[in-house]
């Protein structure tokens, strides 16, 4: 197997998530450890070991917790093309589907009252 560099927590912006970048965030992500795939409320692409973390104030979206071992992540994960180029779509179509920032407020607001 190849060797490569595990660091985690690399961001990428989604108006910058080329197919390439995708990949190098899927491949370097260790599989040995439990990752969740996240975007933030600014645009922020990134792979998080922490599972049950407290930034959920700050995600926009999170593609559920890939538990380790199973291949979501690594070198492997990142040499399917397909599963690469599924993932980039699906985060591409979410960011650009998401409510305007006044639906936001109106929600936080309404949960807040």
């Amino acid at each position: 197997m190849e060797s490569f560099n595990f660091h985690e927590m690399q961001k990428v912006q989604v108006r910058e998530l080329t197919h390439e970048k995708m990949k190098d965030l899927i491949s370097n992500a260790n599989d040995q450890l439990s990752h969740q795939l996240l975007v933030d409320k600014d645009g922020s692409v990134y792979i998080n070991t922490e599972i049950y973390s407290t930034i959920w104030d700050f995600i926009y979206y999170h593609k559920g917790s890939w538990l380790s071992g199973n291949g979501y992540v690594g070198p492997f994960a990142a040499s399917d093309d397909n599963y690469v180029k599924q993932l980039r779509k699906e985060i591409i179509e979410i960011w650009n589907h998401r409510p305007s920032r006044e639906t936001e407020e109106f929600f936080e607001n309404l949960l807040n009252y």
